[in-house]
């Protein structure tokens, strides 16, 4: 899953996103990999599409809540 330690970024753990939403923060979805979106758009919609429904599933599973906004 996207939360992890590359050397160089650290990515929120599941922990960290129910951490925020008890301290009352509302929790929106944004992407798996950080990816290019209007890149994806244009040369592979489906990968645009698993980037975003596919962030949005893995915080609603997370949160055990609906997710309904996107950074």
């Amino acid at each position: 899953m996207p939360y992890f330690r590359d050397g160089v970024h650290r990515y929120m753990t599941p922990d960290d996103f129910r951490g925020l939403r008890d301290a009352g923060l509302e929790i929106g979805s944004h992407t798996l990999n950080h990816a290019s979106l209007p890149g994806l758009l244009r040369v592979n919609f489906g990968a645009l599409q698993s980037e975003l429904v596919n962030s949005r599933a893995f915080l609603e599973a997370e949160l055990g809540q609906p997710v309904d906004l996107f950074a």
